[in-house]
């Protein structure tokens, strides 16, 4: 970053020479900045050039700042400060490697600034970013920026659909205010009843028969378990709700040259609703229903299954999904390039983040690498 940050006596210096030190694991090192009045900022190692060439000022800056040793590997991205920030019209950044030394915040950077501290961000896990990282109108930009510089390119991008394009939870709230006016229910009665059905609903995971099975139990006013039960099966996806930028991903996605298609697990009676009220079908080029398919995810089959009618290798995919299970486990087996896109369904405790994360779906736009992006 560097960018808001502006050194007192040091105007317009036109191109700040960054490093992006990145380890084996995927973490990128980053360093606080402290002002004594008391802001702070998380900044890429560097600053501007002086009588040397632009990789001994990368390597010159991540020294005096870091306490590292490191190889200027290969320029990794040339951009516009944007938003402009005060100090440097261009930032570039160099792609580097360890080579020695104790990374450690390098003190003073002038009488108001000091370097205090430093941080591994996995760059690729944006889920676990800092809400400080994430906010930044500076960073998160160029770091987004190198996610799609050093991921591979893929000619395609599959979806799961619920969770994912289609938005849950919006949806079942408007079958659950339309059923409560139906039956007429005070409005306790509404407000209850919903909280109730989501803590039992476990993301659609538990079977619908035990869900209503406990409301039936302990609402009896609504009727049966049957009655809910056939009520569910009748209304439920009447009124279907995307997922906020889902349409414009897909979009984007179509303008960019790469197919699309969506892996859904369910039966079909009960997916094919949802497809037909958001009119998704006609916005990818391929949709697979496990229902239909005989088969679920996270059996690679199907995703590899998915790939084949696409008429691409599943190394040429990328899958994005909510359910680390279902979706990410299944994808990264048969070879995609899985992005966990969190939801409701948290992490499993315990386990290895997930290798890509993204906490809105419009910012696959721009982590992802295309046939449109000169190539790479």
């Amino acid at each position: 970053m560097g960018g808001q940050i502006s050194f007192p006596g040091v105007t317009n210096r036109h191109t700040r020479y960054q490093a992006v030190i990145l380890r084996d694991d995927g973490a990128l090192l980053l360093l606080q900045c402290l002002f004594r009045d008391g802001r702070a900022w998380w900044m890429l190692p560097g600053g501007g050039r002086e009588q040397e060439t632009e990789e001994e000022c990368v390597v010159r800056e991540v020294r005096e700042e870091t306490g590292l040793d490191v190889r200027v590997e290969r320029l990794l991205l040339d951009r516009a400060a944007e938003p402009p920030d005060g100090t440097y019209v261009r930032w570039r950044s160099y792609l580097c490697r360890i080579t020695g030394g104790t990374a450690a915040p390098g003190g003073g950077e002038g009488a108001n600034v000091t370097l205090v501290d430093i941080l591994w961000l996995p760059l690729f896990d944006e889920c676990a970013w800092p809400s400080d990282v994430r906010a930044d109108e500076y960073l998160r930009p160029q770091l987004q920026a190198f996610r799609a510089e050093l991921t591979r390119p893929v000619t395609a991008v599959l979806f799961d659909l619920d969770d994912t394009l289609l938005d849950r939870r919006a949806s079942i709230d408007c079958y659950l205010a339309a059923f409560a006016h139906r039956m007429q229910a005070p409005f306790e009665m509404a407000s209850a009843y919903r909280a109730r059905f989501y803590e039992l609903d476990g993301a659609g995971y538990v079977p619908r028969t035990l869900v209503f099975d406990q409301l039936s139990a302990e609402f009896q006013a609504y009727g049966s378990a049957k009655d809910l039960t056939d009520d569910w099966h009748t209304s439920a996806w009447d009124t279907c709700h995307w997922i906020e930028g889902a349409v414009d991903v897909l979009a984007w996605c179509r303008d960019a040259g790469l197919r699309t298609a969506i892996i859904t697990n369910g039966r079909a009676a009960m997916q094919r609703p949802k497809i037909e009220r958001l009119g998704v079908a006609s916005l990818v080029d391929e949709v697979l229903v496990s229902g239909e398919e005989g088969i679920a995810k996270p059996d690679t089959e199907l995703f590899v299954r998915a790939a084949e009618r696409l008429n691409v290798s599943p190394s040429d995919c990328a899958f994005v999904g909510d359910n680390p299970h279902t979706d990410i486990a299944g994808a990264e087996a048969s070879g995609m390039h899985a992005i966990w896109f969190q939801r409701d369904i948290a992490w499993p405790v315990g386990s290895a983040r997930p290798a890509h994360s993204i906490l809105e779906l419009g910012t696959l736009r721009h982590i992802l690498r295309t046939p449109t992006r000169g190539g790479v």
